[in-house]
This record gives C-alpha cells, structure tokens and sequence, in this order.
C-alpha cells in the first residue's frame, strides 16, 4: 500500500510536470498574467491531460480530481503569475541601474516561482488523498 501511494505521488508529479512546463504554450506562459483567455487556457489543457493520463489509475474518480484541481490551478496561477510579472518586472526596472535592487527582485521572482510549484504539489497530494 506504501509502495502505490508513493508511486501515485510521483506520478502526479510527473504528470504536473507535463501539464505545467512541457505542454504549457509560450503564449499561455506570456500572457496568463494579464489575460484570462491564456489562464483558462492553460488551466483547462493541464487538468484535462491530467484528467485522461489519470483514469486508467483512479478510474471515474479521475473527473473529481480534474475538476478539483482546474479550480485549484487556476487560483493559484491567477494570484501567482501576477505577483511573478509584477516581481520580473521591478528586475528588469533596476536591471541597469541598481544591480541590488535588481537581484533581490530576480530572487524573489525565484522564490515565487518556488512557492508556486509548492502550492501545486500540495494541491495535488491533499486532492489524492481526499479523493
């Protein structure tokens, strides 16, 4: 049992990695910002791979999951990808003027990026085992 939780985990993992990187569009990554058309589009591509490369593994429980997690996605991408342009965008203001302030902002820029992804893994853990 140990073994097929664990093995599911990193299989969320991977499939988040797909969902999130791999198969979002440049455009999407862009524009999810600012544009909500990119968002859903993003969030709609994520959660319905998500949902099929699930369903042989959770079965109809694969649509709950997908479902879940579109709104959970979407949320945190709708508050994070805004708060990680505001902070690209203080870096590139500084880029060439104060080399401090534009490193502390790619940092937290980083950082951002981090807690994001630490925000999805959770989603994904805490929907599997609710589920």
């Amino acid at each position: 049992r140990w073994i097929k939780w664990w093995g599911m985990i990193i299989y969320l993992f991977f499939i988040h990695w797909l969902c999130d990187f791999v198969l979002q569009t440049r455009w999407q990554g862009n524009n999810k910002s600012h544009n909500m058309r990119a968002l859903f589009n993003h969030v709609f591509t994520y959660s319905i791979v998500m949902t099929i490369l699930l369903l042989p593994f959770m079965g109809v429980k694969a649509f709950l999951f997908g479902g879940v997690t579109f709104l959970a996605h979407g949320i945190t991408d709708y508050f994070t990808s805004r708060l990680n342009k505001h902070l690209w965008l203080k870096r590139e203001q500084y880029k060439d003027s104060d080399s401090f302030k534009s490193n502390e902002y790619e940092k937290l820029f980083w950082i951002s990026i981090g807690y994001d992804q630490f925000l999805h893994s959770l989603q994904l853990i805490l929907t599997y085992k609710w589920i």
